[in-house]
């Protein structure tokens, strides 16, 4: 009863019916089994195929097949099988095979006496898709090409339509397989379609999209060239551009990056007009130091949008300029001044000040702070010797060259009540001569009064004074030894009508016959109508004695340094006479030790090579020298002196020999006696007696003979 519902649930209505009613007519019978099964099968479209299904049986069987669960009935050149088999073979087959009508789950149902039901196959009906078509926005892109956004993201389709199997689809982005964000739809039987949502960058821009697919019968791919467009990106290679005042400035480009092509824009931030339009490159001319430090800015604009935003900096180089400096001061003496020199360049400008005394036609520059500003300077307390003409100069330097500016002179003129200029405690004066002090000081206004005090002297100079020597005060009484003279300091860089050198003066108190008694304090008082000034100097009185005693110690400090620089000079002398005696006993012994030598080879007694034979009656001497290694006749006289290690003056008279020369030579030689030294413009020169040359094997003599009178 359980075979039954299942038919019934399978089966039309009537054919249930029918087989329930034979099933339960024909409940009993032989056991039956199935000999050859259905198995799955594939083949292409038009082929005719057979599905076995076998049984065993000893009577008739009935056959059943169904497709998709529908009955299948035999058909003239389509379906063959046996409805009612005598030999249980229930198998059929299958001509011309068409995907739409054949393609499907194939089961054999066999009944004798009983429903027996094989595994259902699969016929497979090979059939090779059509090309598969890639579609963006529903649609196939026209000329292959579509256009997408970059960082956008973007859907696709590939679909393939005909295929039987369906085919397998892959997405191929610039060779390289697309596993990710991709998506598959079974349409209907032999339709696929694939999804892929992708999000595209700038850099896939003209890449090659490929829609693959994969087939047992055939290969197809599809494919299109993506057109990813973005707006601009710009770019300036500097940041900072460095020109030179009054040149041009040429290869500034705006490097533009951007699908579709974009244009420029170049924009002076601080005039906002549009400088340049489409053109990628900046063109300045005359550039002017008006312009240091100007923004320069870049952007490109299309369709899809605006750029961003790039700029540089122009660096204008040009020479220092003076902006502003100060007027001529007036100031009160212990107050401060400041003087501005404002300087403008690029780079920035080193400032210097300078000071033209007034006093001593000096040029100084002025030390300051280096954590200062520059263009200030700054004098604290002034007095009277920080008078005089002040300017800066200002420079840089571009391309290596060093450009400089100079302001004008300004001038300090300090006022304020007298006041010295060098603070001086003592003077020293000559006993019984003229003594003379000298104190320097300035006052603006001119001074009152000026005079000095000698003990009960008070001796007044001149009220106005002037650069002549004759304005000399004398005075009267037991003051009569003392005079005094007031002159203007006035220095020759000045001219005579300039007012900057008149307020500094020279005082002198001049004291003739001085005493000893005249070594006392005097003292200096001026005065002007804004204040008063003393100072008080004392007087050193010295006697000549102490002056001809330094005059003695100096002469014999020089004296002795002389005697010890003789000294050395004799000693070192006497050192170098006694090497050259040593060098003379060394050669001695050596040549008494050869022939010492060369008498035991031939057989003699020792000789005493240092020994002279005086011959009395001419008063000559002999010297004889051996060779014990005595070199060939065929050696040059040069290895010949080198080898018998002879003295210089030996030398130079061996060079004189002829090269061929094969007799001895006899040399005379000046010999230095113990008691006796001749002049060497007066000595006699040698003179070369030949004698003949003694050989004994490897040994050779040679006599030198010379008289008393050589020596």
């Amino acid at each position: 009863m359980k075979i039954h519902r299942i038919l019934i649930g399978c089966l039309p209505m009537q054919i249930a019916f029918f087989l329930l009613l034979t099933t339960f007519h024909q409940c009993s019978g032989d056991e039956t089994s199935f000999v050859h099964t259905p198995f799955n099968i594939t083949q292409m479209t038009g082929e005719n195929i057979t599905i076995p299904c076998i049984v065993h049986a000893s009577e008739d069987v009935e056959c059943h097949w169904l497709l998709n669960s529908h009955l299948v009935f035999p058909s003239a050149n389509k379906y063959s099988f046996n409805r009612l088999s005598s030999n249980g073979d229930c198998s059929i087959k299958i001509s011309n095979l068409n995907m739409k009508e054949d393609d499907g789950k194939w089961e054999c149902q066999v009944y004798l006496k009983q429903l027996y039901i094989a595994p259902a196959v699969r016929v497979t009906i090979l059939m090779p898709p059509e090309k598969p078509k890639i579609l963006y926005k529903q649609s196939v892109p026209e000329d292959g090409k579509i256009m997408v956004k970059a960082n956008e993201t973007t859907q696709l389709e590939c679909l393939s339509t005909g295929g039987n199997p369906v085919p397998e689809l892959n997405w191929i982005l610039s060779g390289l397989m697309v596993e990710e964000n991709k998506s598959f739809k079974n349409i209907s039987t032999g339709f696929i379609k694939s999804t892929l949502t992708y999000m595209f960058d700038k850099t896939m821009n003209g890449a090659r999209l490929v829609c693959d697919s994969r087939h047992q019968l055939v290969n197809e791919f599809d494919s299109v060239e993506l057109d990813v467009v973005y707006k601009p990106e710009v770019r300036i290679d500097e940041d900072v551009i460095t020109v030179e005042e009054g040149s041009d400035l040429r290869n500034i480009f705006c490097h533009v990056e951007a699908n579709p092509i974009a244009k420029i824009k170049w924009i002076d931030t601080m005039n906002p007009k549009i400088l340049y339009s489409d053109y990628k490159e900046l063109r300045l001319t005359n550039i002017n130091k008006e312009q240091n430090n100007r923004v320069f800015e870049c952007f490109a604009e299309n369709e899809i949008g605006r750029s961003n935003i790039d700029s540089f900096k122009l660096n204008v180089l040009y020479e220092p300029r003076i902006l502003s400096e100060s007027d001529n001061q007036r100031v009160q003496l212990g107050n401060s001044v400041s003087l501005e020199c404002k300087i403008d360049s690029n780079p920035e400008p080193t400032i210097n000040w300078y000071h033209l005394s007034v006093l001593t036609g000096d040029l100084k520059k002025v030390a300051q702070s280096e954590s200062t500003d520059q263009s200030i300077l700054l004098i604290k307390n002034v007095t009277y010797s920080d008078e005089g003409d002040y300017y800066c100069e200002g420079s840089n330097k571009i391309n290596d060259q060093v450009k400089l500016v100079r302001s004008r002179d300004i001038n300090i003129k300090v006022t304020g009540p007298p006041a010295l200029l060098k603070d001086k405690e003592t003077e020293d004066g000559n006993l019984e001569g003229r003594s003379v002090i000298d104190l320097e000081f300035c006052s603006d206004p001119i001074p009152t009064m000026v005079y000095w005090k000698a003990s009960s002297c008070r001796l007044v100079s001149p009220n106005i004074p002037d650069e002549s020597d004759q304005n000399d005060q004398r005075t009267e009484g037991s003051c009569q030894r003392y005079s005094t003279a007031l002159r203007l300091m006035r220095n020759q860089v000045f001219k005579e009508n300039d007012q900057s050198s008149s307020n500094c003066y020279r005082a002198t108190l001049i004291i003739n016959e001085t005493k000893m008694e005249d070594q006392i304090n005097y003292e200096l008082v001026v005065e002007n109508r804004l204040g008063k000034m003393e100072h008080s100097i004392k007087l050193n009185v010295n006697s000549p004695i102490s002056l001809i005693l330094l005059v003695i110690l100096v002469l014999i400090t020089f004296i002795l340094l002389l005697a010890i620089g003789f000294l050395v000079i004799v000693v070192l002398r006497r050192k170098h006479k006694g090497s050259e005696n040593m060098n003379d006993d060394v050669l001695k012994e050596e040549a008494q030790t050869i022939s010492h030598k060369g008498d035991l080879e031939n057989g003699g007694s020792k000789t005493d090579f240092n020994q002279l034979n005086l011959n009395t009656s001419n008063d000559s001497y002999e010297l004889v020298y051996a060779n014990l290694d005595f070199p060939p006749r065929e050696q040059t006289n040069e290895q010949l002196l080198q080898s018998n290690n002879l003295n210089l003056q030996q030398q130079q008279l061996l060079q004189q020999k002829p090269v061929g020369q094969t007799k001895p030579m006899q040399m005379k030689f000046d010999l230095p006696t113990a008691n006796k030294r001749v002049p060497p413009q007066v000595r006699p020169k040698p003179q070369i007696r030949p004698q003949p040359r003694q050989t004994n094997g490897s040994t050779e003599y040679a006599k030198l003979t010379f008289n008393k009178a050589d020596l």
